[in-house]
């Protein structure tokens, strides 16, 4: 009879750490759906001709899609951006990210972490670096590297116009020394 009853306390107990569990690991994920919802709306504030794309729980890629456009409203770039929230580093974050750069053909991926979460060969206070190609950045500076990395992508589009123009104009004066 006491083993029966010292068996329902075992089980009881098991039940008990299990749910335990289950409701630390929702509120983890509901923890990181807020904070990719709030690097969304701090990149709609901050990017306002940019267009911010959610990405959809289940699918395939990051957290958010920006797609970086000109004043003209031209697509000069695309930025993929991955929220972790969690106490560790991991470098399959960044592998996973690569691989979802290619999948939407992402000029740069950004990894957005907590303080806890940096590669442990950073020294502290370090606020963001490259990781494998890969640019990761704690919470408080993600929206500033945006500017950066925005700012790169315009440059680079700004570059491929004016270099284009001059293709076809070289070769306007060709076809017309030569004819």
């Amino acid at each position: 009879d006491k083993a029966e009853l010292q068996k329902k306390l075992d089980d009881m107990a098991a039940q008990m750490a299990d749910m335990q569990r289950r409701a630390e690991q929702g509120s983890q994920q509901l923890q990181g759906e807020v904070l990719e919802l709030a690097l969304e709306e701090g990149l709609r504030r901050s990017f306002p001709l940019d267009v911010i794309e959610e990405v959809k729980k289940g699918q395939r890629g990051g957290d958010v899609i920006q797609r970086v456009q000109s004043r003209s409203g031209t697509a000069a770039g695309v930025l993929l951006w991955e929220t972790k929230r969690a106490a560790n580093w991991s470098q399959q974050w960044v592998d996973k990210l690569k691989d979802d750069m290619r999948g939407c053909s992402a000029d740069a991926g950004v990894l957005v972490t907590t303080n806890s979460a940096v590669p442990k060969e950073w020294g502290s206070g370090t606020q963001f670096g490259v990781v494998d190609d890969v640019w990761v950045v704690t919470w408080s500076m993600a929206v500033q590297l945006g500017e950066v990395l925005r700012s790169g992508l315009l440059d680079v589009h700004k570059q491929r116009l004016a270099s284009a123009g001059k293709g076809e104009k070289m070769e306007a004066m060709y076809d017309y020394v030569t004819s």
